[in-house]
């Protein structure tokens, strides 16, 4: 793989990225799902949407990617058999994530990746129970992850409790959520103030214009009543 600008990527950020063909550069897609070996915490294997509507799939591994760029991802499709993924491929995101003591820590919400080999450092996860879900995002190395299966994974409960914060949580928000929606409720009524007002001048515009175009007509047909009763007058003198 080549050199890449960024030594370490979070999954979110890679999907719906463009993917194109090293060689030809021909568009193949948009990803939309990753996949990874649960014994292994490496992503093995990357899926895109492609096709009319992207309606289609194609799936290539991550050793076929040659670059990771900041808006699309180069991958090398020449002299490379169609890739078939393993059944032992899981997601992960979405899963239960328990601790080896018996206690539930939340839900797997991401993960970042090392570009060059596709391995997974850290786990990203959603406390709950321990900390609380509105307590934000939490990481947590891969090796502390000690299974994974389809549904759930578990970790080493100290590892789980001393996990440090990637991101705040809802809490931690609020305040600022709160400034957010006054501010942005504010910007909102300008702007259908604004609205309204412009679309009253629309309607008296329209309006008046509507008036013109009748006043129009209604002279183009006295007009051309008039013709018509001149020619039948011409035509009674003549006969």
């Amino acid at each position: 793989m080549a050199a890449q600008s960024d030594a370490i990527v979070d999954r979110h950020t890679l999907l719906n990225r463009l993917v194109l063909d090293r060689r030809t550069t021909d568009e193949i897609g948009r990803v939309d799902r990753l996949w990874m070996d649960p014994q292994t915490h490496r992503v093995i294997a990357v899926g895109c949407k492609t096709g009319w509507l992207g309606r289609d799939r194609r799936c290539f591994s991550w050793q076929q990617i040659e670059t990771v760029g900041g808006d699309s991802i180069l991958v090398n499709f020449s002299d490379v058999p169609e890739y078939e993924l393993p059944s032992t491929a899981e997601v992960a995101i979405g899963n239960e994530l328990w601790t080896d003591a018996g206690n539930a820590a939340g839900r797997i919400a991401d993960y970042r990746i090392e570009i060059k080999t596709g391995q997974i450092v850290e786990y990203l996860f959603a406390a709950r129970g321990l900390r609380g879900i509105a307590e934000g995002i939490f990481q947590l190395k891969a090796s502390a992850v000690e299974s994974m299966g389809r549904k759930r994974a578990i970790a080493k409960d100290d590892a789980v409790q001393n996990a440090p914060q990637y991101a705040e949580g809802l809490g931690q928000k609020l305040d600022r959520a709160a400034e957010f929606f006054k501010e942005d409720y504010t910007k909102t009524s300008d702007n259908w103030q604004a609205f309204g007002q412009g679309a009253q001048k629309f309607a008296q515009q329209f309006k008046k214009t509507a008036q013109q175009a009748g006043d129009r007509a209604k002279e183009q047909f006295e007009s051309a009543k008039e013709r018509i009763q001149n020619t039948d007058e011409n035509k009674d003198k003549n006969s």
